[in-house]
């Protein structure tokens, strides 16, 4: 038998600091976090929000525990090894 447990985030009092994030953020990816996090204060379990599509419930709990460890900067993709990669526009 599997047991699915909510998670909560226990700082409530972010939560207006996430809704205006959420409405001011212009990158789709960090936004879809957002709500991610917003949906797990509501009380949504990860497995719950993991079944909507390209969201899994690890997922979900990656992005819950970088939101904790950085705060909102944590949501935002890290820099990356590498050269850039070359718009269509450049090539």
């Amino acid at each position: 038998m599997t047991t699915h447990l909510t998670l909560y985030i226990r700082n409530d009092v972010d939560r207006p600091v996430l809704e205006e994030a959420w409405k001011s953020e212009k990158d789709f990816k960090v936004r879809e976090r957002i709500l991610m996090v917003l949906e797990l204060q509501d009380g949504l379990s990860s497995y719950k929000i993991g079944r909507q599509p390209k969201c899994l419930h690890f997922k979900v709990l990656y992005w819950k525990h970088r939101l904790q460890e950085e705060g909102l900067t944590g949501l935002h993709d890290k820099p990356r090894s590498g050269r850039p990669a070359k718009s269509l526009a450049e090539k």
